[in-house]
């Protein structure tokens, strides 16, 4: 029997214990001959697990999730990920695991992660003007602080549909608002902004960096608008999953933490998918193994040793 370990290939030791611990061997090959290979290759150690379909399950597990990590790695390289992907799901199908039910699995903890994502998104505070000080500063530099009240600036522009203030943000950016001349300038308020008249000598006054108040302006209001949007808890184009889990969200009781009434769903549409104990293999190979402590944890307490502390 030969086993791969770093870049050598090295032969089994009899009078030690059959463990990637004790024997650095990260796969055990039966073999009537040595086999040697690379194994900082990662294409080779593929083809070797998979040509020798009799060799332990467990050692193929751990191949397929040594993959199943780079797969679902979004630092790694697209490449990289989109072959181990393909690996990770060959070394599945030869350890037991079915891949629409793998597929099942995966769209679930998307929705799920997804979820708990919007509900953290929703219950943070928006944030406040952050540009209000630059603007406070620009009519401080030409003394108009008292001819300009900020409040009333930011209340008036905050009239304008929010698709508008997306569209007059588009249109600085291509017209290059910055560096327009006076008349140019004139002519982009009247287009863009024609019920603004009485401020068009504020926007288009440059000095002391003026070029900055109406971006900044319709910046910050921009910015509300969209963190307005996030808190939409229930949107059309959410998936059965996602919706029933925020339901869950929505309908939980006063002592229920958030987290746990949305993990609680999951849960329940997991059962339905495959059973617990089997449920945290396909969790593992996925790569969210973090997960298993929301979902699962039930399933893992059996496998789960006590460590006491000396005092």
């Amino acid at each position: 029997m030969t086993a791969i370990a770093g870049s050598i290939t090295i032969p089994y030791q009899k009078h030690r214990s059959l463990t990637n611990y004790e024997n650095i061997p990260l796969l055990m090959i039966p073999s009537a001959e040595p086999l040697i290979r690379d194994a900082n290759d990662w294409e080779a150690r593929f083809e070797t697990v998979r040509s020798t379909f009799s060799s332990r399950v467990g050692q193929i597990c751990n191949a397929a999730l040594d993959r199943s990590i780079i797969a679902y790695n979004e630092n790694s390289d697209d490449e990289e990920r989109r072959r181990c992907r393909e690996e990770t799901e060959v070394l599945a199908i030869l350890t037991g695991l079915d891949r629409d039910i793998l597929n099942r699995v995966a769209a679930l903890l998307k929705d799920y992660e997804s979820c708990l994502s919007r509900i953290r998104a929703c219950r943070a505070e928006i944030k406040q003007k952050r540009r209000r000080s630059d603007v406070e500063r620009i009519l401080f530099s030409r003394g108009q602080e008292d001819s300009w009240d900020t409040d009333e600036l930011y209340a008036q522009l905050s009239a304008l549909p929010p698709e508008r203030v997306s569209e007059i943000l588009e249109a600085l950016r291509q017209e290059k608002w910055q560096f327009l001349g006076e008349e140019a300038r004139e002519q982009f308020l009247l287009a863009w902004l024609p019920e603004f008249q009485p401020l068009f000598d504020l926007f288009s006054d440059f000095r002391c960096g003026g070029c900055r108040v109406l971006g900044n302006l319709l910046c910050d209001i921009n910015e509300e608008h969209e963190a307005q949007a996030r808190k939409q808890l229930s949107r059309p184009e959410d998936s059965p999953a996602f919706a029933d889990m925020m339901g869950a969200y929505l309908q939980k009781s006063g002592s229920q933490g958030w987290r746990e009434a949305v993990s609680a769903r999951c849960r329940k549409q997991l059962d339905q998918i495959v059973k617990p104990a089997i449920a945290v293999r396909y969790v593992a190979a996925l790569g969210k193994r973090n997960l298993l402590w929301d979902l699962l944890l039930d399933a893992l307490e059996p496998n789960i040793l006590e460590v006491r502390h000396a005092e």
